[in-house]
């Protein structure tokens, strides 16, 4: 195994710093990545999926493709108000009481 003080000068975070101030020479990194081992066949494929974001395969209820991309469905729409909660006015709400 390299010796701790040289692995923390390699550190992704810090070898520009390293490299600019002599701590490190090119030749040293070139070194260190040419004798890590090929790990890539332990690596595994995955699909992620971002919430908020959406897909052609994905069903929405109440919307079509369009209206996702532009954010959703307008619940202000339906005729509740702006906040889709059934109040249309705060100021109708304060002269009822």
């Amino acid at each position: 195994m390299a010796d701790p003080r040289m692995l923390r000068n390699l550190d992704v975070r810090v070898r520009d710093r390293n490299l600019k101030s002599g701590v490190l020479s090119k030749k040293d990194v070139k070194s260190y990545l040419e004798g890590l081992p090929d790990v890539s066949r332990n690596a595994e494929a995955m699909e992620l999926r971002q919430p908020g974001f959406a897909y052609e395969d994905d069903e929405m209820d109440g919307c079509d493709s369009t209206d996702a991309l532009d954010g959703g469905v307008d619940q202000a729409a339906d005729g509740d108000g702006p906040d889709g909660l059934g109040e249309t006015d705060e100021a109708e709400s304060d002269d009822d009481m």
